[in-house]
């Protein structure tokens, strides 16, 4: 073990630590919702009118009330059109080059080109 000269406050919190960090994550994500909710003009979310028609009609069949609506952006990390987007642009790099076996494989000095690999495993990448 060595012996600094230097006192860090953030390694000596402990769990204050990670409390802390926990809260200031929690505070980040209200100030990105509330930001949302209150520009939503300037997201342009009356382009979707006809969700919002769909949501009114489903509501009066099933004898229920619509509350206030919120559209959240695509860019909004964690929504789940974000989480469609990366699956769809994983699997468009999975049709290009391929399946990956085991992450960090690409860096071996022994391993060769991804073509190569890509034949060995018996998929074939697709060629443009």
């Amino acid at each position: 073990m060595s012996i600094r000269d230097y006192f860090n406050n953030v390694l000596a919190g402990g769990s204050l630590t990670q409390q802390w960090t926990v809260d200031s994550y929690v505070k980040i994500e209200a100030n990105r919702v509330k930001y949302i909710r209150e520009h939503q003009a300037e997201l342009h979310v009356a382009q979707y009118d006809g969700l919002l028609d769909y949501l009114h009609n489903r509501a009066e069949r099933e004898n229920l009330t619509v509350g206030s609506y919120h559209v959240l952006p695509s860019s909004f990390i964690g929504s789940p059109r974000a989480m469609k987007q990366a699956y769809q642009d994983a699997m468009a790099i999975c049709g290009k080059f391929g399946k990956q076996g085991n992450h960090g494989q690409y860096s071996q000095p022994s391993f060769g080109t991804r073509s190569a690999w890509c034949s060995r495993k018996s998929f074939p990448p697709k060629e443009d």
